[in-house]
């Protein structure tokens, strides 16, 4: 998607984003903070759902909102997915978001698995089920799903009306920082 596209979809004029950002890559990489700013509020907020649930339930909500996050979010979602789309060093609040993930993923792996598991056995485990979330998403953004007689990759893990109501609430839910107003150049930001 083109910046001029983006400006299009959010009903501004092809040079509105430029007003609020430096350049292009300063654009995608407030993009890429708006979109796992998001995910990791998707996260969360299934974490609290499932809170009385064992640790291992709870490590597989976090799947789960990532699937549903990715489904709904397709192009956030390559765009935080390509390590080339954007400038990581610009875009901070990404890896920090990214490793408070990893780090509740290996925290519910540590109470799952208990004292007799490594610190190796927990990245290794960390890795495949990463692997195999990422996997599926791709796929699911890629148009591959259908090949394999499944509406979704969310179908693996929950069922599709909470996927589709997900994606019905993140499509209804404001722009908003911290403060709780809408962010400088939201449209142009929400038009990805």
């Amino acid at each position: 998607l083109s910046v001029r596209e983006a400006a299009k979809r959010a009903g501004v004029s092809p040079g509105a984003p430029f007003r609020h950002f430096a350049s292009r890559a300063a654009l995608l990489a407030a993009v890429a903070e708006q979109a796992t700013q998001r995910l990791h509020e998707a996260m969360q907020q299934r974490l609290q759902a499932t809170a009385t649930l064992p640790a291992l339930a709870r490590f597989a909500a976090i799947g789960q909102a990532y699937l549903e996050w990715a489904r709904c979010n397709p192009t956030h979602f390559r765009l935080i997915s390509d390590r080339h789309a954007f400038d990581h060093a610009s875009a901070p609040e990404v890896g920090e978001r990214n490793q408070a993930i990893r780090d509740t993923m290996a925290g519910l792996l540590h109470e799952s698995l208990g004292p007799r598991a490594s610190e190796a056995q927990v990245a290794q485990l960390q890795l495949m089920a990463r692997a195999l979330v990422y996997g599926l998403a791709r796929m699911d953004a890629d148009g591959h799903v259908p090949e394999w007689r499944l509406d979704a990759p969310a179908q693996l893990s929950t069922d599709k009306a909470r996927a589709n109501k997900a994606c019905k609430a993140n499509q209804e839910a404001p722009t908003t920082r911290s403060t709780g107003h809408q962010a400088p150049g939201a449209q142009a930001l929400d038009a990805f």
